[in-house]
């Protein structure tokens, strides 16, 4: 897609086209050649040239996705959960990842999570539970 990543970064959708009778909810997300620096939190937000796993497309994409996945579950049809001003609970959360693991991937990228021996900056996602709040 043009302008992807400079123009503006992954978001979730929806369409009955796709597929003939089948609503199906989804997310565009960069592929991982485009490596999307503008949307990439240890490039937008950290300004450093290198993410956890070397791989700046696929770290974006996993932060991408986490974000995504978010808002196509709370708010499928673009008719459920967003605030007034059309943030919906992923957007509330942009770029908030919280304090960086004191033990990073060694290679001077900010990372905040461990899952599998593999290093990730994935960003937190608004509660609507009490205290309201960006959480993991």
């Amino acid at each position: 897609m043009s302008c992807f990543c400079s123009s503006f970064c992954p978001y979730p959708t929806s369409s009955s086209t796709i597929v003939s009778g089948t609503h199906i909810r989804y997310a565009v997300v960069p592929d991982p050649g485009n490596k999307c620096g503008g949307c990439d939190g240890n490039i937008a937000l950290y300004g450093q040239n290198v993410t956890p796993n070397s791989d700046q497309g696929a770290d974006e994409m996993t932060d991408s996705i986490m974000h995504e996945l978010s808002e196509t579950v709370t708010d499928p049809d673009g008719a459920g959960w967003f605030t007034s001003s059309g943030a919906e609970n992923g957007d509330l959360c942009n770029y908030t990842y919280g304090t960086p693991l004191s033990t990073g991937p060694g290679n001077g990228a900010s990372a905040n999570v461990v899952m599998n021996g593999h290093y990730y900056l994935i960003q937190k996602i608004w509660t609507n539970v009490a205290p309201q709040k960006c959480a993991p």
